[in-house]
C-alpha cells in the first residue's frame, strides 16, 4: 500500500519539508526494501536510474520514521515486466 511520509531537507539555505509517497516499503526484519513503479517510456537501466534522487528521498523518509535500514531499492518499469536495482 502506498504510504505518505514527510522529511526536511535544505536547498539553497532555505528549510523545505517533503512530502514523500512510496509505492512499496517492504519490511524483512531490521531491513526495509523500497520498490517504485514506473510506466516510463524509457525501461533501461538509465532510464530507471533517472529516479535515483527520489528513491533516496524516500530512503531517508522511511530511515527517520523507522529507524532502520534501506538496503534494497528497486524501479519496477511496470509496462515492460523489468525491475531495476538502483
Amino acid at each position: 500500500k502506498e504510504k505518505k511520509l514527510y522529511t526536511k531537507t535544505e536547498e539553497n539555505g532555505h528549510s523545505i519539508l517533503v512530502k514523500c509517497i512510496v509505492d512499496l516499503a517492504a519490511e524483512n526484519g531490521s531491513e526495509i526494501c523500497i520498490i517504485d513503479y514506473k510506466t516510463d517510456s524509457d525501461t533501461s537501466y538509465n532510464g530507471a536510474l533517472s529516479h535515483k534522487d527520489q528513491l533516496l528521498t524516500y530512503k531517508k523518509c522511511l530511515e527517520e520514521t523507522y529507524g532502520k535500514p534501506v538496503t534494497e531499492m528497486y524501479v519496477a518499469m511496470v509496462n515492460a515486466g523489468i525491475c531495476h536495482k538502483i
